[in-house]
């Protein structure tokens, strides 16, 4: 728990200082990266608006960069061409994505590219006025959960590698 609480206040502190850098900002900076380092073991790195943490096993969570992931399981689905990349957690088995901005047209166009990329299983698990979720897999090991909640136009994306 503590290390829990330690991340929470380091990203909180990371975030704040994000923005234009002081020297003594900057310095402030390193030295919350390098507390939280030796507190969990992760490696935190702060560019700009875009906070990165990655783990003793290379998986990555980023927040706050616009991009989508291009290495590991990222590489695997087809990026969505619309929408605003908020979230981004990646690595050797699994990927979550989280785009706000998607109209319900984007997640039909989406559909339409998982469909062509070889991905099946593209109708609504679920459905109602808020939420719809989508499943897929690709029949080599990549399944796709896709979550849209229509009043925040807000599109949720996991993809898990599953052993083959």
């Amino acid at each position: 728990m503590k290390k829990v609480l330690i991340f929470i206040l380091t990203v909180a502190l990371a975030a704040s200082l994000a923005g234009c850098k002081s020297p003594a900002e900057a310095a402030t900076e390193k030295a919350a990266e390098k507390i939280f380092e030796n507190t969990t073991g992760s490696k935190l790195d702060i560019e700009g608006d875009k906070v990165s943490v990655t783990g003793k096993d290379g998986s990555q969570l980023i927040v706050g960069e616009n991009k989508w992931p291009t290495d590991k399981v990222g590489r695997e689905i087809p990026a969505m061409a619309c929408g605003r990349v908020a979230y981004v957690y990646n690595d050797d088995k699994s990927c979550n994505i989280i785009l706000q901005e998607v109209r319900e047209n984007d997640v039909e166009d989406y559909l339409a590219v998982i469909r062509a990329a070889g991905f099946s299983g593209d109708k609504a698990a679920y459905s109602d006025d808020i939420n719809s979720i989508y499943l897929a897999d690709n029949g080599q090991g990549i399944n796709i959960q896709l979550g849209y909640n229509h009043e925040e136009e807000q599109l949720s994306l996991t993809a898990i590698k599953t052993q083959q």
